[in-house]
């Protein structure tokens, strides 16, 4: 038996099929699998040079853009209609989605909704309660009816109401607790409330005050702040608010108070009131924060925090905000205190990023009025300037409110659908056209709405204010459609098989120079930057935020290509770009390419300046690419022993496996499989020979027999190739 260090250290690939696939440098093995007598190795063949297809490339990239942009034109133009007309269009889109719901029909227009049916909403928003038996703290989504509080699951638009309170009844009042928290007294039931800051809090007993809630004094309230021993400038809090938290060892989440400083670390405690904390990790230089996908964690706006990242037992903190907001203020802070950038800071900017420093409030009501004071509080003698982002922000709270509030048309019917998805599963198709057009529904019927919110003066054109808003459209949809059903998506979206051969192909190509994908000239750093960019993807759950990070990860191409000075004459073209970004995918970390792609093109942006397009059309191409490479498996067996393989002619007049013995010498590759071609034999070609030649070749080898594979499809590349060539 010939041991695998005696093995002859070259391929066996004819010369005629070496040339076909323009094979100009000596072949190196990517991967070596040595059992007994047994050589396995992989390759991926160009068929053709990148600059091939450059051509068709550049035109589907530049079309994509140009069918986002007339996507784009006509909502906008949609919304210059007359109200008449407006009002038909607006119809005509709700049926497009609506019809997908199997469920009672439901008017999607607030004019047509039966006002005795359907409550007026004076104020609404989340709030976190208090459980009365466990005590345990619940996020819920209230509502002011008339003369009740009403409160549902906060990611539920039932008509199911969990809970409610008599405002009318004698003796009910409101009373402020710290941390942003009230209580609602009713004789001797206490109803425990805590909002997001101080804003959103007096924003609450300010409505509630409407309903004839008077606001008294609770002594009874414990302050922790009084409690502690620390003074303002050995704990300087730097952020502070709820987030459910994943047990050690019992992996429950469970929802705590947490609170950042810049020296203590970041503690966490039963509730706001508490004054010995339940835990603390500490924050140095070391540790790290990242965000995470909810496919890996299961739920929604979830990070990690890693004490220290240079150990690889140090202990990793996961927890889930409750929006997507909050999770970027975390971010932030936490990224804050790791950088030591809150040391250098004042102690009267330390106020937590959690806490509203302009009076803003955070959960607007479904029917307040537009007023450009409404966010004041009583204590403001100025309206504060607000920037654009404040503006936005406005904008993404009152549109999650729409899609989740039960009094809501977009609310109930997305509710009806997702109950549709969970009784009976429905084709990628159908969610996709719901998605669009709900979204397509909001910019027509709230565009004006939103607007209104964001002022004259906000983001600069009307153009760049409405991409801005469908953006946030586009976003919210998403979370309340895609987060719920997100599992059932990504199981159709790609077959398992196809994503593992996918992968067996990046990992061929990670070895492989930037010239080998014509990058010329070629980047000094590898395209780091844009590689750890595109790595990043992973980080973000939603479609859009993904599409948003490739957008990031393809301009630091261009920023890359400038700061090294690749293209001095002029700026990098799109013959320049498209070789660097195929090298940037096939080497960023991205777990599934494939299924990131797939995903992207199913769930396209309401509207698009046609920028995301073509860098999606890019990505489309990129692994089109990819997998228009010939994938070359190669053995070396023991001819003395049998092979474990059996062969066959099929049309079109090709040798192929027809089947691989268990246990056998092929069979511990784990490579080769049935129906695929044998294109060679000690370098002999013999795929268009007969099973009987092949039984000839193949007994009067001795020692060590080689053979090269390729599967159907590839083989056909080849074929093709061939063709062209002759």
């Amino acid at each position: 038996m010939m041991t695998s260090s005696s093995m002859p250290n070259y391929s066996y690939v004819d010369n005629v099929f070496r040339t076909t696939m323009g094979l100009d440098e000596p072949w190196c093995r990517m991967s070596v699998a040595d059992v007994d007598s047994v050589r396995s190795s992989r390759s991926l063949l160009q068929v053709g040079p990148i600059f091939s297809d450059m051509a068709h490339w550049k035109e589907r990239a530049n079309e994509s853009m140009r069918v986002a942009s007339r996507r784009t034109i006509h909502l906008l133009e949609s919304l210059e209609m007359n109200p008449v007309e407006r009002k038909a269009t607006q119809r005509a889109t709700s049926a497009t989605f609506i019809q997908e719901v199997d469920a009672e029909h439901l008017p999607l227009d607030d004019h047509d909704r039966d006002s005795a049916t359907v409550p007026v909403v004076s104020h609404s928003g989340w709030l976190i309660k208090q459980a009365n038996r466990t005590r345990s703290f619940k996020r819920r989504l209230f509502f002011i009816l008339g003369q009740e509080l009403v409160y549902h699951k906060s990611h539920e638009s039932s008509y199911a109401i969990s809970g409610k309170v008599n405002l009318s009844l004698e003796g009910t009042a409101v009373a402020r607790v710290p941390n942003f928290g009230f209580k609602l007294l009713q004789g001797s039931s206490t109803m425990l409330l805590y909002a997001l800051n101080d804003a959103d809090r007096d924003g609450w007993i300010h409505k509630l005050n409407q309903c004839g809630v008077p606001t008294i004094m609770d002594p009874t309230s414990p302050s922790k702040a009084t409690a502690s021993s620390l003074s303002t400038t050995e704990k300087r809090v730097v952020a502070a608010g709820w987030l459910r938290k994943q047990g050690q060892v019992f992996k429950s989440v469970k929802r705590r108070w947490f609170e950042l400083t810049g020296a203590g670390g970041l503690s966490y405690y039963r509730n706001p009131e508490s004054t010995k904390a339940k835990g603390l990790l500490e924050i140095t230089m070391a540790s790290t924060v990242t965000r995470l996908d909810m496919r890996k964690t299961g739920e929604r706006f979830s990070f990690s925090i890693t004490k220290n990242a240079l150990d690889k037992k140090s202990r990793v903190l996961f927890v889930h905000a409750d929006s997507e907001e909050d999770r970027s203020i975390w971010i932030a802070a936490v990224s804050s205190v790791i950088f030591g950038g809150v040391d250098d800071l004042p102690p009267t900017t330390l106020s937590s990023p959690l806490v509203s420093t302009d009076g803003s409030f955070l959960e607007r009501s479904l029917s307040d009025e537009v007023s450009p004071v409404h966010s004041q509080t009583a204590t403001d003698d100025v309206a504060p300037v607000r920037d654009d982002s404040d503006f936005l922000r406005d904008v993404a709270r009152e549109a999650q409110l729409i899609l989740i509030s039960p009094y809501s048309p977009e609310g109930t019917t997305s509710e009806n659908f997702l109950k549709t998805v969970h009784r009976k599963t429905l084709c990628l198709q159908s969610i996709r056209r719901f998605m669009e057009g709900l979204m397509e529904y909001m910019v027509t019927t709230r565009m004006h709405y939103f607007c209104a919110l964001c002022g004259d003066t906000a983001v600069g054109t009307e153009e760049g204010l409405f991409d801005a808003i469908a953006a946030i459209i586009s976003e919210q949809v998403e979370e309340r459609v895609f987060s719920p059903i997100h599992k059932v998506v990504y199981q159709v979206l790609v077959p398992k098989a196809e994503s593992r051969a996918m992968k067996d192909r990046l990992e061929l190509l990670q070895g492989r120079k930037q010239a080998y994908f014509g990058i010329n000239p070629q980047s000094p750093s590898g395209y780091a930057a844009a590689v750890e960019a595109m790595t990043a993807i992973d980080c973000q759950s939603l479609p859009s935020r993904k599409r948003k990070q490739l957008v990031v990860a393809c301009k630091t191409i261009y920023a890359v290509a400038a700061a090294e000075g690749l293209y001095p004459a002029a700026a990098m073209s799109a013959d320049d770009f498209i070789p660097a970004f195929i090298y940037v995918v096939v080497q960023c970390g991205v777990e599934d390419v494939l299924m990131l792609k797939e995903l992207l093109v199913a769930f396209p942006p309401v509207s698009d300046t046609g920028e995301t397009a073509y860098f999606v059309t890019c990505l489309e191409i990129a692994i089109e690419y990819v997998q228009s490479l010939v994938l070359l498996q190669e053995l070396e067996l023991d001819g003395d022993r049998p092979l474990g393989l059996e062969f066959a002619v099929v049309e079109p007049s090709v040798l192929v496996v027809t089947d691989v013995a268990p246990n056998s010498q092929a069979a511990v590759c784990g490579h080769i499989h049935t129906n695929d071609v044998l294109m060679t034999v000690n370098g002999n070609s013999v795929h268009d020979r007969s099973v009987a030649d092949l039984a000839k070749v193949l007994q009067a080898a001795q020692g060590p027999v080689a053979l090269a594979f390729v599967n159907m499809k590839d083989y056909k590349k080849v074929k093709a190739s061939l063709a062209t060539k002759s």
